[in-house]
């Protein structure tokens, strides 16, 4: 939990977070014709990650599906993060869908692997 109060709307207990926001489209990360849908995904999955203990258990095994999905497929992620993951600026970047109470801005933290290439074996 964040030492601030998150601005975000938690999402309710019967939502299925794998479709929520622009991570409706996880698993199409290689399917070009959904290019446009996958720019902020990784911004949800972000914000998702910082309110995580507000979450319930389902919600977090969805999340757990998504990063898995991801993991497996190592060159799509890469190809389909890549601008993200050359421009993403990591301290300023969620703003986009998540800030503090106070309007100032989470930074990215390292744990959030989704904004950095992943290696392909």
């Amino acid at each position: 939990m964040a030492d601030k109060d998150l601005d975000f709307d938690v999402p309710s207990p019967d939502t299925d977070v794998r479709h929520e926001w622009f991570l409706g489209f996880y698993d199409l990360i290689d399917d070009y014709d959904y290019s446009h849908d996958w720019e902020y995904a990784i911004h949800h999955r972000s914000a998702l990650e910082l309110i995580r203990d507000q979450l319930t258990d389902v919600q977090r095994a969805q999340l757990d599906e998504i990063d898995a999905y991801w993991k497996a497929r190592p060159e799509v992620f890469n190809k389909a993060f890549a601008a993200s993951h050359y421009r993403g600026d990591k301290k300023n970047d969620l703003y986009i869908v998540i800030a503090y109470e106070d309007g100032t801005i989470p930074e990215v933290p390292a744990s959030h692997w989704w904004w950095w290439p992943l290696e392909v074996k």
